[in-house]
């Protein structure tokens, strides 16, 4: 029985192992979710690195998206996928609209730009699940959606009136909705 080196049998260990880290990490930058399934567990179809020569996510048009390849044109209804992916964003497709997906560490958080006063604004929403029905993100559609949720309900009493649901927090990078809901269930 001839033995490896062993150099190359630890280059080759090495070399698997970090290949199976890259895969769970390295969520390519545009693609379609088939289903919310597909959401959590990072899988794209249709997938392809940002800036690859042949290949391009087109903005969508009325409810379909076009992916174009080196190999093929496929164009998508988005009404039958759960959402796509697209620059590293991730996109549903709601009632007809268009709405970025920022968060679902708990709350699901949604954001909608739209041209007001000359410019752009955000808009924001929220679902309990990705699958559910969203909601305008203020405080009396947080108390209808979330009445069952004791604690949540007991945090958002606690914030002041004037206080912002949707400021972004510079230091932990998130939406205050979604620190004030983490902060609500932090023993769970």
């Amino acid at each position: 029985m001839e033995k490896w080196p062993r150099f190359t049998l630890i280059s080759i260990l090495f070399l698997t192992g970090f290949m199976g880290l890259c895969q769970d990490t390295n969520l390519p930058n545009n693609g379609v979710y088939s289903t919310l399934s597909d959401y959590l567990n990072k899988h794209l179809i249709y997938s392809f690195p940002q800036k690859k020569n042949g290949y391009k996510l087109r903005q969508p048009r009325v409810s379909i998206i076009k992916i174009t390849t080196p190999e093929e044109t496929v164009r998508i209804d988005l009404r039958t996928i759960w959402g796509y992916r697209e620059n590293g964003s991730d996109w549903v497709y709601r009632n007809g609209q268009l709405y970025e997906l920022i968060n679902h560490d708990g709350i699901w958080v949604y954001k909608q730009s739209v041209i007001s006063d000359g410019g752009f604004r955000d808009l924001f929403f929220f679902s309990k699940d990705g699958n559910s029905e969203l909601f305008w993100l203020d405080y009396k559609n947080l108390k209808t959606v979330y009445y069952s949720d004791k604690e949540f309900l007991k945090a958002l009493e606690d914030v002041k009136w004037f206080q912002s649901l949707d400021f972004y927090n510079l230091r932990n990078h998130k939406l205050e909705i979604v620190n004030i809901y983490q902060s609500s269930h932090k023993n769970e």
